[in-house]
């Protein structure tokens, strides 16, 4: 049995935003250097981007997140308590 945050995770890959699809156009295929996950579950969240090697999460934060400001700041706390880089 998959965890929920997997399902979440698939289901955002289909659903993604403008702003998300245009970003994982520049980092999709390392075209940045490094390798990048998109929709990426890590604990209880799922991160829009992950960069495993760097240890660092792209979050967008766009008009979706204006009714999760309690989320979001979860979600932060857990990526900073897990030694996580966030970019928001």
């Amino acid at each position: 049995m998959r965890r929920p945050e997997t399902d979440t995770a698939r289901k955002l890959r289909r659903e993604m935003t403008l702003p998300e699809v245009l970003l994982w156009q520049r980092l999709r295929g390392a075209k940045v250097g490094v390798k990048f996950r998109r929709q990426h579950p890590i604990g209880p969240c799922v991160a829009d981007f992950y960069c495993a090697s760097a240890r660092l999460v792209v979050e967008i934060d766009g008009e979706i997140h204006a009714d999760r400001v309690d989320d979001d700041q979860a979600r932060d706390q857990f990526m900073q308590e897990t030694d996580m880089r966030l970019c928001a």
